[in-house]
């Protein structure tokens, strides 16, 4: 999982969620995309109901929904996310409804590959 859009709906999934939950509920979301395609557009073409039935909460299901505008918008750089500061990743990305401290550090510790970061209950 290398793609920071994939990457990010996996740490939103995992919010609150033991690991062997968080695994099942990805790999029915992924059952939903068609065959290796993890695009934002792909996502994107996941309806309400299909989240729900993969097993995700309505408030989770909407900050994926959140995601995909964020993404898709030139202005946020998001595929260039990589080349910024640990701060200014936070930044960005704790604008986002339902990103809170937690799955950014995620985010910036497994796929961004920082090793300075301390995760923290919150």
């Amino acid at each position: 999982m290398n793609q920071p859009f994939e990457a990010l709906v996996h740490a939103v999934i995992s919010q609150q969620l033991s690991i062997k939950s968080a695994t099942a509920i990805r790999q029915r979301v992924h059952a939903l995309l068609p065959k290796n395609d993890i695009s934002i557009h792909a996502f994107n073409q996941i309806s309400l109901a299909d989240y729900k039935k993969a097993g995700l909460s309505e408030a989770k299901t909407n900050t994926i929904q959140g995601l995909i505008p964020f993404a898709l918008d030139k202005t946020n750089d998001f595929n260039q996310l990589h080349t910024y500061p640990n701060k200014q990743v936070k930044e960005r990305l704790r604008q986002l409804k339902g990103v809170g401290p937690w799955t950014v550090d995620v985010f910036l510790m497994f796929s961004l590959k920082r090793l300075d970061i301390l995760l923290q209950a919150t």
